[in-house]
């Protein structure tokens, strides 16, 4: 069983190759994001002191 569950891992997980580079997304210096966060927890401070 455990042989099985490793197999079906393997196919479902994507494969990285050594020494290439991939792009990765962060929210780093993403101005947007903070603001967006920003009127969410505004909104819901809001929405509690009601």
């Amino acid at each position: 069983m455990q042989f099985l569950i490793a197999e079906l891992a393997q196919e479902e997980e994507p494969t990285l190759q050594a020494g290439a580079t991939y792009s990765l997304w962060s929210p780093l210096n993403s101005h947007e994001a903070a603001h967006k966060l920003s009127q969410l927890l505004e909104s819901d401070r809001r929405a509690h002191n009601a």
